[in-house]
This record gives C-alpha cells, structure tokens and sequence, in this order.
C-alpha cells in the first residue's frame, strides 16, 4: 500500500516502471491491473484527476467477476477523483459509483469497506447539499462500523461528519 508521503517520488517509480518493466507484468492480468490501480491512485494523489478517471474508468470495463473486489475499490476511487472536480454534476456521478461500490462490497459483507463507501457518501451529498442525507449515511456508516468492531474507521467517521454536516445535525445524531 503506498503510504501518502511517497505520492510524488511514485509517480516518477511508476512511469520508470511502465516504461522498463510493464511488458513482464502483462504476463499477469491480474499483476497488470493491481498495478494499473496502484498508478491511478498515484495520479489522484498527485492531484492528476483527469489521468486517473481515465484509468480507473478502464479498469472498471476491464474488470471481470472474478475482480469483483478491485473493481468496487476502482469505483471508490474514480467517486473521489470525480469529486475532487468539484461541480455539481461531478458530485452526482461521484454518488453512483459509490453506490456501485457499496452493493459489491455488501454482497460480500465487508462491513468495513462499505462503511468507507458510506463516509464517501456522506460528503459527496454535503457538496450536493442534500440535507437529510447525510445523516442518513452516518447512521448507516456507524451500523457497519459496529457491526465490523471497527472503533479507528469510527473515529474517522465521525471526524468527517463534524467537518461536513451542520454542528446542529450532527449533535442530534447523539
């Protein structure tokens, strides 16, 4: 997993890796689209939106049954990159692949990575300002996080929500 302070040294790693090396990984789909993914999140950290929707969308095509899980990880990230371009309609597409995302993840009961999805969720309809739902999601997020025993991704939900729902909705979800 790349740790968010080698975002921009794994960008260059990446490109000396493509340009010497990706002919070895096509061997693999499997190794290719692992490493395909790995560079779209390269590119959404290094603030490459555009290059990395466009690899993510490719994944997403490419993507069969039997890479169920990448492909909602890939619809997670293509939702954020999507939300980073910050327009309305943006925010909207953003919305259905997190969804797309949360009913992979669901029918295989990975409590904690929908319950990601669902913070995702939550503020991506902040932006749209849609007022009673992200307090939907919240509890729906809390759920899966209980039901997963996950307390640090509870954490984090609940730092999301102080930072994108109202101080008055947040305080009657307690």
């Amino acid at each position: 997993m790349l740790d968010s302070g080698c975002y921009p040294s794994s960008s260059s790693n990446i490109n000396y890796f493509e340009d010497n090396y990706l002919s070895e990984v096509i061997i693999s789909k499997d190794l290719y689209y692992e490493f395909m993914f790995l560079k779209g999140r390269s590119m959404f950290h290094n603030v490459q939106y555009s290059t990395a929707i466009g690899i993510f969308t490719k994944l997403i095509r490419e993507l069969s049954i039997t890479n169920h899980g990448l492909k909602g990880f890939c619809h997670q990230w293509l939702a954020r990159s999507f939300l980073k371009l910050n327009t309305q309609e943006n925010f909207k597409i953003a919305i259905e692949h997190l969804n797309l995302a949360r009913s992979i993840f669901e029918e295989q009961e990975h409590y904690s990575i929908v319950g990601d999805f669902l913070m995702d969720l939550v503020v991506a309809h902040a932006h749209i300002n849609q007022r009673d739902k992200p307090e939907i999601l919240y509890k729906d997020a809390e759920r899966y996080f209980n039901i997963a025993n996950n307390k640090l991704r509870m954490l984090r939900l609940q730092r999301k929500c102080i930072i994108f729902m109202e101080p008055i909705s947040f305080l009657r979800l307690y």
